[in-house]
């Protein structure tokens, strides 16, 4: 595996992770009704303040509290 793929790689469980903690604790919802539906969110990777992660929404380009 070349050092690209690994950080690919690498980035990709990290996206997976940061998805499936704001699921676990109902940051997220795979709800596709619901206003905070996964679906509906980009990772913009680690909040600035190191509380966690940064959630966008992909048509409206609001952050997720």
């Amino acid at each position: 595996m070349t050092d690209e793929q690994q950080r690919f790689e690498d980035h990709t469980r990290e996206v997976n992770a940061a998805f499936e903690k704001a699921l676990a604790t109902g940051r997220l919802s795979r709800d596709e009704n619901a206003d905070n539906y996964v679906g509906a969110y980009m990772w913009m990777g680690p909040r600035a303040d190191g509380r966690g992660d940064a959630f966008k929404h992909s048509l409206t380009r609001q952050y997720l509290a």
